[in-house]
């Protein structure tokens, strides 16, 4: 697959024009019905999805990405990932010099990376790095604020041996990298992602609740010019997916169903906001819409 602009991979955005996404189908990821009831509560998934419902969302999904012009590829099954490998975020970080194989901090999901890195080479997009050994970093916990700046959350997920290797990788490609502390919040049973209570979805807009974020990260993002839609935590603590919102170009949006006065404070905000059904891909496993998709490439330089 070759873009307009020659490129097949990169744009180190969060949220301009999303061109290129790595998805895995709940076909390939949950498998059957039979690997669902086997996995689901030692995932601490809410529930155990409904395989038919769950590829009807998911259908829909993709239906939604492509009529914003997005390429889609597809990670096959693979023997060593679990259902937790619907959510393709959090196994790679894209560069525009190549992608960073993560480690995951949730045992079970110790094989995504491996398999994510084998179709990578594949369509033959480059590993710029991996983070090994005792290192964990997950891709929840992980944006770009710019360019040239990456923003890593230090959770259950990902710790500081993970931190300072992004670092060493970063450093080498002139990437800032800014480290978030976040809170105990429910613990380790209960995933708290950075990208749990912040998404950034336009150069200068972030849905966020703030009562989870550092106060130096919040001046930052105000420095920096960044105002915010805010959550609050009774809100937030209703559904924890309600800031988890997937830009598909500055202020165009796609987020779950169901939360309308968020969507009406983004619109108001002046985003376009477009809502899919995720019940079985979403809200079970505990995720959202930016969960589900691993960019590969974004024009960074377009609107």
């Amino acid at each position: 697959m070759t873009t307009t602009s020659g490129r097949t991979f990169g744009g180190q955005s969060t949220c301009h024009r999303l061109g290129r996404v790595l998805l895995k189908t709940p076909r390939n990821a949950f498998k059957d019905s039979e690997t669902i009831q086997r996995q689901w509560a030692d995932l601490a998934f809410l529930g155990p999805p409904d395989l038919n419902e769950a590829v009807r969302e998911y259908d829909n999904f993709i239906r939604a990405l492509e009529s914003h012009g997005v390429s889609v590829e597809i990670l096959p099954a693979h023997p060593n990932t679990t259902m937790d490998s619907l959510y393709s975020y959090d196994s790679i970080l894209m560069t525009n010099h190549g992608a960073v194989i993560l480690n995951m901090g949730k045992p079970q999901r110790r094989g995504e990376p491996v398999a994510a890195r084998a179709h990578l080479v594949s369509l033959g997009i480059p590993i710029l790095g991996e983070i090994s050994g005792e290192g964990t970093l997950e891709g929840g916990d992980m944006f770009w604020l710019d360019q040239n700046t990456l923003a890593v959350g230090l959770t259950y997920r990902s710790n500081m041996e993970g931190l300072r290797q992004m670092t060493i990788i970063m450093g080498a490609i002139g990437v800032t990298v800014i480290p978030v502390q976040l809170p105990h919040y429910r613990g380790p049973s209960e995933l708290l992602h950075l990208l749990s209570v912040i998404s950034l979805l336009a150069p200068n807009l972030a849905l966020v609740n703030k009562s989870l974020l550092p106060v130096c990260f919040l001046q930052e993002l105000t420095r920096r010019g960044i105002n915010f839609v805010e959550v609050s935590s009774s809100e937030f603590d209703a559904d924890n997916s309600i800031c988890n919102v997937l830009a598909i170009k500055p202020r165009v949006c796609l987020m779950l169903e169901g939360n309308n006065i968020v969507k009406q404070r983004l619109e108001a905000a002046g985003c376009t906001v477009h809502t899919f059904k995720g019940n079985e891909i979403c809200i079970k496993g505990c995720g959202g819409p930016t969960c589900i998709t691993q960019p590969l490439l974004r024009h960074s330089g377009d609107p």
